[in-house]
């Protein structure tokens, strides 16, 4: 399943897991799969960036350089969010697997990045990517305060671990029956310290104003204006999180091998 549109800076793939193993060469000891039935990869194009630049960014606002720097450093973000929190969940798993369903931040794991050149029928790419487990049942949202409630842990976990969502809203949760799972972290914010903010903020928007967010989702779901851009640069403060251990920015992508043309 490909994924774009007018306006999108970014091609999203599904594949299944195995197709995704063989293409990218993933050492399957090195990455866990357990559970994993198909693969999300959201492809950061060099040729789209470009095309997006010329078509929607205002005259004088920035230059290309600028854009280019600020979609990187959205794309780099996202990746160091879905590791932290993949780190975190692997964490309290291996320590308690029996009571860790409340315990974890219920997002996509992450899977592998880097770089690669895909040429086919279907895609031309050349650039960055990112892959994540395909939440399968990504299209259920929580629709009652009792389900958004269930969220409310999950952002407090995430603003522990120095995490900010950054664009909090319904297109980017669902609900599995028991937990809000939240992903796209393309506007996260890193380093973040005031854990009580959030959990009000999100208890406040969704918690409280659960049925105006629905209504607002179904009425926006038709909506393919293209995303505001730098209206909300990512920022990172004065904690950098790599301190926790769990990213290093400087590494190359050891569990994906490069895809040649």
């Amino acid at each position: 399943m490909l994924q774009r549109g007018k306006g999108r800076l970014t091609t999203t793939v599904s594949i299944p897991v195995e197709e995704y193993i063989d293409l990218f060469e993933v050492d399957t000891e090195k990455v866990d799969f357990t559970g994993v039935k198909n693969v999300i990869i959201k492809l950061l194009n060099f040729r789209e960036l470009r095309d997006y630049f010329d078509n929607y960014i205002e005259s004088g606002k920035a230059t290309f350089e600028q854009f280019y720097d600020y979609s990187f450093k959205c794309h780099e973000f996202e990746i160091k969010a879905y590791r932290i929190i993949t780190e975190y969940n692997k964490t309290i798993l291996n320590a308690d697997p029996e009571d860790s369903d409340n315990r974890i931040i219920h997002s996509p794991r992450y899977l592998g990045h880097g770089w690669c050149c895909l040429n086919s029928n279907d895609i031309h790419f050349d650039g960055y990517f990112l892959a994540i487990e395909k939440l399968e049942f990504h299209e259920r949202k929580p629709q009652t305060k009792a389900e958004f409630a269930t969220g409310i842990r999950d952002i407090e976990l995430m603003a522990e671990l120095g995490i900010e969502h950054g664009d909090l809203a319904l297109r980017n949760m669902c609900y599995n029956g028991d937990h809000v799972y939240f992903f796209d972290f393309n506007r996260v914010e890193l380093g973040v310290l005031n854990s009580q903010r959030l959990i009000d903020e999100y208890k406040t928007q969704f918690v409280d104003n659960c049925e105006e967010k629905v209504a607002q989702h179904e009425l926006n779901a038709a909506d393919t204006s293209p995303t505001k851009l730098f209206e909300k640069p990512p920022v990172m403060d004065d904690e950098d999180p790599t301190e926790l251990g769990v990213f290093d920015p400087t590494e190359e992508a050891a569990d994906v091998s490069l895809i040649k043309p």
